[in-house]
C-alpha cells in the first residue's frame, strides 16, 4: 500500500508532523477560541498537503492506477496561494487578543478560494454527474479518473490555469512574508513601549520562523529556476524542493504549538499608521507625577508591570504617558523601568546583600523575571556585566 524508500520516507516525517500538530491546534482553537491556532493549523495543512503529494507519489500511488491513483488526482494538493495570507493572519491574531474575523479578510483568501473551486467542480461532475447519476465508470488513466479530470490533465487551457496559480502563489507568498516581517518590527516597538518585561513578548521564535520561511521559499524558487534552465525533468532531481518544504512544516509545527493563548493574552497590538500627537503642554507636571509614583511606590519592582497600569495610577492615557517617557527620558517604557531595576540592583550589592544572596536572587528582588533579561538590561544600562559590577565594588 505504501512503498517505503528514502524519498517517500523522509517526506513522511514532515507530513505526519503537520497532520498531528494541525489536529492538536484545531482542538486548542475550539477550546480557547483564539483564531491564531486555526490559522496555524491551516498553514500546516497547506504545507503538509504540498509535500504529501510527492510523498505519496514516490510511494507508488500515482502508478498503481487504482483507488490510490484516484485519490492522487482528486485531492487538491497545492494551496500555496493561501500560505502567505494565512501566515499574515496568524501573526495578526497572535499579537492581538481582541482580533476578530472581518469581511475584509476574505479578500486576502479570495485567490485561493477561486482556484479551489475548479477542482471542486471537476470532482463533483465526475463523481456525482458522471458516476452516480450517469452510472458510468471512470476510464481515464487506467480507470482511475473521470472525463472532467481527464480534461484537466490534457487540455492546454487548464494547464494555463495551473501555471497562473503557480505564478500568483510565487508572487504573493514572499510579499506577505516581507509585509509580516515589517509588521513584526512595529510590534517590537509596541512591546518595548507597553511592557516592562517585554522580552517575553518579543516572539523571537516567530521572527526566526518568518525568516526561515522566506529563505526556504527563496531556495525553493531558485531550485525551480535551475531546473528550468538546466532542463531537469526527473522527479528525483526536484525532490529536495519538497523535502525543504517538509522541513519548514516540521519547524513551523513546533513553533505554532509553543505559542499559545496563555503566553499572548495581554497583547493588543494593532499595526496602523501612527498619527503624530502633540505633547501635552504640562509635560514637566506629568514627568514629576511619574517620578513621584516610581520613587514612592517602586512600581518597577513588579515583574509584570505594564504601561497601562502605571498610566492609570498617574491619571493619564497610555498614549500620552508613552510620549512623555520618550520625550523626557529619550527611551521607551521598557528601558526606563529596566534602568530603575538596574539601579535598585546596584543599591543592593552596594549594601552588601550579594554576600548573603545570589546575584540572580537580587535581580529577581529588583523586578526582573529572568536571568537572561536581567543580564541583557544590565549590560545595556551600565555597559558591563553584573559580575563586573561586583568585582568593581570589591576592588574599591
Amino acid at each position: 500500500m505504501f512503498n517505503f524508500n528514502p524519498y517517500s520516507g523522509l517526506l513522511l516525517i514532515g507530513c505526519i508532523q503537520a497532520l498531528v500538530f494541525a489536529t492538536i491546534l484545531l482542538f486548542r482553537w475550539k477550546r480557547d477560541e483564539r483564531l491564531h491556532d486555526l490559522f496555524a493549523a491551516l498553514t500546516l495543512i497547506v504545507g503538509g498537503l504540498y509535500a504529501a503529494q510527492w510523498m505519496l507519489g514516490f510511494a507508488g500511488w500515482y502508478d498503481d492506477r487504482d483507488w490510490r491513483s484516484t485519490i492522487m488526482f482528486y485531492i487538491e494538493w497545492d494551496h500555496l496561494v493561501a500560505l502567505g495570507p494565512l501566515t499574515w493572519l496568524y501573526f495578526r491574531s497572535l499579537t492581538n487578543t481582541d482580533f476578530r474575523w472581518e469581511k475584509k479578510y476574505w479578500l486576502h483568501l479570495l485567490p485561493a478560494m477561486l482556484f479551489a473551486t475548479i477542482p471542486i467542480c471537476l470532482t463533483a461532475y465526475d463523481f456525482i454527474g458522471h458516476a452516480l447519476l450517469g452510472g458510468n465508470a471512470f476510464e481515464g488513466f487506467g480507470g482511475s479518473r473521470g472525463p472532467a479530470m481527464e480534461f484537466k490533465h490534457t487540455n492546454s487551457f487548464m494547464g494555463f490555469i495551473d501555471t497562473s496559480e503557480d505564478v500568483i502563489a510565487r508572487v504573493l507568498l514572499p510579499i506577505y512574508l516581507i509585509f509580516t516581517l515589517k509588521e513584526y518590527r512595529a510590534y517590537r516597538n509596541y512591546v518595548a513601549n507597553q511592557f516592562a518585561s517585554g522580552v517575553e513578548y518579543n516572539l523571537s521564535g516567530l521572527r526566526i520562523l518568518l525568516y526561515t520561511f522566506l529563505i526556504g521559499i527563496g531556495l525553493a524558487y531558485l531550485s525551480e529556476v535551475v531546473a528550468i534552465v538546466s532542463g531537469i525533468e526527473s522527479y528525483s532531481d526536484v525532490w529536495p524542493r519538497y523535502f525543504a518544504i517538509s522541513i519548514l512544516v516540521y519547524a513551523a509545527a513546533i513553533q505554532f504549538f509553543r505559542l499559545d493563548a496563555r503566553q499572548t493574552r495581554q497583547l493588543r497590538f494593532e499595526h496602523s499608521v501612527e498619527v503624530k500627537e502633540e505633547l501635552p503642554p504640562d509635560l514637566d507636571r506629568w514627568v514629576g507625577k511619574l517620578e513621584k509614583q516610581l520613587d514612592t511606590y517602586e512600581d518597577f519592582l513588579k515583574p509584570d508591570l505594564k504601561l497601562a497600569d502605571l498610566a492609570k495610577k498617574i491619571g493619564v492615557n497610555t498614549s500620552v504617558m508613552s510620549k512623555v517617557i520618550n520625550a523626557h527620558y529619550g527611551m521607551n517604557f521598557n528601558d526606563l523601568i529596566n534602568a530603575r531595576r538596574c539601579n535598585a540592583f546596584m543599591e543592593r550589592i552596594q549594601n552588601g546583600e550579594h554576600k548573603q544572596h545570589t546575584l540572580l536572587s537580587l535581580a529577581l528582588d529588583s523586578g526582573f523575571n529572568s536571568k537572561s533579561t536581567f543580564n541583557r538590561a544590565f549590560r545595556k544600562h551600565f555597559g558591563y556585566s553584573p559580575g563586573k559590577a561586583v568585582q568593581n565594588l570589591t576592588t574599591i
